[in-house]
């Protein structure tokens, strides 16, 4: 394919992050979102038609993802058709992501262009919750998280070195958002990284030291938190207050409805008289919940099996910094939205087929001892 050809898919992807992001930021109608969602989706399949075709696994997947929805639709009535249509889409864009490189150019002025406008507002004292539309200040956290991905996703398809500088804005901003879900994840996600660095730069013998201190240190630290009864102050914290928030209410009232009957486990059962449905928007904020809730059990259950299995593939071939990004990922989905109709929705099929598509052969050169160079 000729690069003229080539540069239309490579640049419509991060377009379609970036007027996503502007539509939280802006204010402008939600619905809008979905011309471009058809538009990218469907540019994804008619680009990528051979490479789907050539791997059944892709066709099946998509089939199964229509039938559980459809019988799941009939039975509980949760899912509304312009999340269905846009989950089918959303596969499509992630064929783009596979088959081509996004544009590094335009990727790292989205990232560093969204940065600038949330440490702005920081800097002149604007609440966190007065920036975002549409979403909590939750959301700053996952816009700067799965810009995170994207641009690193970038540095290693136009073989370049993963910095930290990235990652140190990413756990800033989300400080600022205050979330606990976006804090935790975005520093895990900074620490691996840096460990990740500095790790691939040790010899044999110095890996060796660098685990045992790193193991010595953090078994001090456990003895010092122990002994000074901090870990207890937290847990005490988290059984009084943590157990009772509105998150933990939706979890619990939804699970014992997937428990009344079997149609329910296996479908979904129907969210209509429920408080997620009445109070918060039909959010679970919880992304896999969710998937249960629109598409059944079997698709779950799929969706777990194909992120343990991409987990497993980079781990093998040692290519720890996409480990960090899917569990980073996952994790932050178990406290909202980010999957089925989110914002980061391409990203889990990108990682969920890459081992179906990607060979050992196709690897990224630079991605080995993790990517960081």
């Amino acid at each position: 394919m000729t690069s003229r050809k080539k540069l239309f898919p490579e640049i419509l992807i991060p377009i379609f992050f970036i007027y996503n992001a502007l539509v939280y930021l802006t204010g402008w109608p939600e619905i809008t979102r979905m011309f471009l969602v058809v538009i990218t989706g469907s540019v994804g399949y008619l680009f990528c038609f051979n490479m789907i075709h050539k791997n059944v696994k892709i066709p099946f997947f998509i089939l199964l993802t229509v039938l559980t929805g459809l019988c799941s639709m009939v039975y509980n009535q949760n899912m509304r058709a312009g999340n269905f249509i846009a989950t089918i889409l959303y596969i499509g864009m992630a064929m783009i992501m596979l088959k081509y490189k996004m544009n590094h150019n335009i990727t790292r002025i989205m990232f560093y262009g969204l940065s600038i406008f949330f440490l702005y507002e920081m800097f002149m004292g604007e609440s966190s919750s007065e920036v975002l539309y549409h979403v909590s200040r939750n959301y700053i956290s996952v816009l700067m998280l799965t810009n995170l991905n994207l641009l690193y996703l970038s540095d290693i398809d136009n073989n370049q070195p993963i910095t930290l500088t990235p990652a140190i804005l990413c756990f800033i901003i989300s400080m600022w958002g205050i979330g606990r879900g976006g804090i935790i994840t975005s520093g895990l996600l900074l620490g691996s990284i840096l460990l990740i660095k500095v790790f691939s730069k040790l010899s044999g013998e110095q890996k060796k030291f660098f685990i045992i201190i790193s193991g010595s240190l953090l078994v001090i630290l456990l003895i010092i938190l122990m002994n000074t009864n901090i870990l207890l102050k937290y847990f005490v914290a988290f059984q009084t207050k943590g157990m009772k928030t509105p998150r933990t209410f939706i979890y619990k009232e939804y699970l014992s409805a997937a428990k009344e009957t079997f149609m329910n486990s296996v479908l979904g059962p129907p969210m209509r008289d429920m408080r997620v449905s009445t109070v918060y928007s039909r959010n679970f904020h919880n992304s896999f919940i969710q998937a249960h809730a629109y598409y059944g059990l079997l698709f779950s259950i799929v969706i777990i099996f194909l992120l343990f299995n991409s987990l497993i593939f980079f781990i093998k071939r040692k290519n720890y910094v996409f480990v960090v990004l899917i569990l980073t990922l996952a994790m932050r989905a178990f406290t909202d939205r980010l999957f089925f109709s989110g914002y980061a929705e391409p990203l889990l099929y990108y990682y969920c087929f890459y081992p179906l598509i990607k060979h050992e052969k196709d690897m990224k050169t630079n991605v080995k001892d993790g990517g960081c160079q």
